[in-house]
């Protein structure tokens, strides 16, 4: 998370601080002025004026934009889950191994509290 607000005000003449400032700004005459600091920075100046031009191409982007964190939430939320199951059944073998409940906790990263509920 970026916290634009405590961008310094004035350059420091760094790539970092003129892309910060585009991602702030909603200035015309910064943004043109971004806009002559490199190739890479006049393309995003003018895709970002596109967008903002056409109600709908900003709608359908906006859409998309969704879509594809929704679909990243879901992948990280289901590698979340596969690693606990994963750590599960990791913990299931070493108790019927006889370890310790401290020792499984370590060695799959578990709580206490949840290696204590598997024996049950």
């Amino acid at each position: 998370m970026l916290d634009l607000s405590r961008l310094p005000v004035n350059t420091d003449n760094s790539e970092l601080w003129y892309w910060l400032e585009f991602m702030k700004s909603n200035n015309e005459e910064v943004l043109e002025m971004i806009a002559e600091r490199s190739p890479q920075m006049r393309k995003a100046v003018g895709f970002l004026k596109e967008l903002s031009a056409d109600e709908q191409t900003r709608l359908i982007f906006e859409s998309h934009e969704t879509a594809r964190r929704d679909m990243l939430s879901r992948l990280d939320g289901a590698e979340l889950k596969g690693r606990l199951e994963r750590n599960y059944e990791i913990a299931r073998n070493l108790l019927r191994i006889n370890l310790s409940a401290t020792e499984i906790a370590k060695a799959t990263g578990l709580s206490l509290e949840e290696v204590e509920l598997l024996k049950q």
